[in-house]
């Protein structure tokens, strides 16, 4: 009776040291009880205390490894908090180390979603010493052989392969992880106000590894640390931007106002000091006329300039309205012919006009437009051209029709063709006082061409010569 009731006893208090137990056992030995029984049942309760133990451990060492995770993290906060724009990369590698390191991966990484071109890239890597980096050969990795992955990655879960080598063999995840040798990773979506842009990564090698839910969520933590100190990077680039182009636009402002009061000055010097000459000096007719002419030559070209100012303005201003109406394409092409001919010649060059007497129907645009353009790019055509032939027309192409103006001048080289349709720009700034104008005629072609649903663009070879393209649709009707 006395060893049942012992018996009882022990069971009811599992959790006494094992020296107990022990001193019990020797106890036990005057009682009337199978001594054998007694041992075995001991043995029991020593073992399931062993088992309490081992779990109290294990639950201690948890909350122990999560409040150091978490400790890593806000290190890793405060230090995205304040990180200066050229060191945000180093150290978002540096967290991925650390992040690394404590949670025993063999490799983390962060990629990139490119949904317009449906590829992504691996942007950050940190490796395991002993283990293959993958950047280089994770780059441009087609994200269509992957669904169930984008779809997850898209509702914002979190992807968990324990193993890799369960994936079916025709799997385009595992025939991208195989040849890494993964044997289990975890990836984090990163999301950008609902919008998925990327996903953070942590690989297994060496051995298979398995997270937590509470490691998962304090990971999520980092994946979204990483959004933020990533927006701060491109909002911060973008102010660089603005500030630099804001400069650059400032000085080239400065500059195009100085060219300009220079392109101005000059042609009303020459009206002011011929029209002086005229009145207070006697000449005979032919001087007359050639002073006049020039009064006049220089009035019209002051009157250019100013017309190209008024039409930026209204270019910058939006203010800018489409006329459309019926056009006849091969009209306005010979009268363009017959403006410029006649200084083709003077310049002993070759006036070329081709036109297209298949098309017959009037097409619909703004004819105002239409014939500045051409009218601009013929200009510059005979500017810059001092020999050989200058060519214009067009070409049918499906619904647009093609203009062309294609000349034997000076050439663009490829860094002037970069800038030649910018708004304060010239192809070549030494030319700006060699040839007058005011620089802004391309910058309004290209206006004006993309107002009427078209593009423009250009071909050229220094030395040989130059051609410009640009497209007008071919309108059914009147807008």
């Amino acid at each position: 009776m006395e060893a049942c009731l012992f018996k009882n006893r022990l069971i009811k208090k599992r959790n006494t040291y094992f020296y107990i137990i022990q001193l019990s056992i020797y106890i036990m030995s005057d009682i009337d009880c199978s001594k054998e029984d007694l041992i075995k049942e001991l043995q029991e309760l020593k073992h399931e205390h062993e088992k309490e133990l081992l779990a109290h451990r294990k639950a201690e060492d948890e909350v122990v490894y999560l409040s150091n995770l978490q400790r890593i993290l806000m290190m890793i906060a405060s230090k995205y908090i304040n990180i200066p724009l050229d060191k945000v990369e180093e150290s978002i590698q540096e967290s991925l180390g650390e992040l690394g390191r404590f949670v025993n991966a063999d490799r983390v990484y962060i990629f990139d979603y490119k949904f317009d071109s449906m590829v992504c890239n691996n942007t950050y890597e940190w490796c395991e010493e002993g283990i293959d980096a993958q950047i280089e050969e994770l780059q441009q990795v087609p994200i269509d052989v992957i669904p169930w992955w984008i779809e997850a990655h898209s509702n914002n879960k979190t992807l968990f392969i324990p193993n890799v080598f369960e994936l079916p063999k025709d799997d385009g995840v595992r025939q991208i992880l195989e040849p890494q040798e993964v044997k289990s990773l975890m990836t984090l979506p990163m999301m950008n106000e609902g919008k998925l842009i990327g996903f953070l990564g942590f690989d297994s090698v060496k051995a298979h590894h398995y997270y937590t839910e509470k490691e998962e969520l304090l990971l999520k933590v980092f994946s979204d640390m990483l959004v933020n100190v990533t927006n701060r990077k491109l909002m911060e680039q973008e102010l660089v931007a603005a500030k630099i182009k804001a400069e650059e636009s400032d000085k080239l402002k400065t500059s195009f106002l100085a060219n300009m009061s220079h392109e101005i000055r000059t042609p009303m010097n020459g009206i002011i000091g011929f029209a002086g000459l005229l009145k207070e000096t006697s000449f005979n007719d032919e001087e007359h006329n050639e002073y006049v002419g020039i009064i006049e030559k220089s009035g019209q070209r002051m009157l250019n300039i100013i017309n190209d100012i008024v039409e930026i303005s209204k270019i910058e201003s939006g203010q800018i309205e489409l006329k459309m109406n019926e056009i006849d394409v091969n009209s306005k092409l010979s009268s363009l012919y017959t403006k410029f001919k006649d200084e083709a010649f003077n310049k002993d060059l070759e006036l070329i006009c081709n036109t297209d007497i298949r098309l017959k129907e009037y097409i619909i645009t703004d004819e105002d437009k239409l014939v500045s353009i051409i009218n601009n790019l013929l200009s510059n055509a005979l500017k810059f051209t001092h020999s050989g032939t200058i060519t214009f027309g067009y070409d049918k192409v499906n619904d647009y029709l093609q203009f062309y103006v294609k000349d034997t001048g000076e050439g663009i080289t490829p860094m002037q063709r970069e800038l030649i349709f910018e708004r304060f720009r010239q192809g070549n700034e030494s030319l700006a006082r060699k040839y007058e104008g005011s620089g802004l005629g391309l910058c309004i072609c290209k206006a004006f061409i993309q107002l009427l649903g078209g593009e423009i663009w250009l071909e050229s070879e220094v030395g040989k010569g130059s051609n410009f393209y640009f497209t007008i649709p071919i309108q059914v009707e009147a807008v």
